[in-house]
C-alpha cells in the first residue's frame, strides 16, 4: 500500500429498494455475497497518490448501509488487522 495512510472499508450493504448490486467505484456485489477491491486516490502537490482497499458485504435482505473505516492514520495497524478479521466472520446470506 503507498503512502502514509492505510485503510480499509468494509461495507455492510442492502440497499433499500430492489434487490440490486451495490456498487464502490467498479467493483459490484450481488445480494447475499462479498466482494472486494482498492479506490485509487489521485497524487497531489509532493504526494505520490494511494490506494484504498474496501470489502463490500452485500446482505440478502433489504435494510441500512453501514461503512466501517479503520487505520485512518498510517501506523493504526491493529484497527485494520481486527476489521479484515472481522471481515471474515460475516456470512453475507445471513444479513
Amino acid at each position: 500500500m503507498r503512502n502514509t495512510a492505510a485503510l480499509l472499508f468494509v461495507l455492510l450493504s442492502v440497499p433499500a429498494a430492489a434487490q440490486a448490486p451495490f456498487t464502490v467505484g467498479t467493483v459490484s456485489a450481488q445480494p447475499g455475497t462479498i466482494a472486494g477491491g482498492e479506490l485509487t486516490v489521485a497524487p497531489l502537490a509532493g504526494d505520490q497518490g494511494s490506494t484504498v482497499p474496501f470489502s463490500i458485504i452485500h446482505g440478502s435482505k433489504p435494510g441500512p448501509v453501514l461503512a466501517l473505516v479503520a487505520g485512518v492514520h498510517g501506523m493504526e495497524y491493529t484497527p485494520i488487522l481486527a476489521l479484515q478479521r472481522m471481515r471474515t466472520t460475516i456470512d453475507a446470506r445471513t444479513l
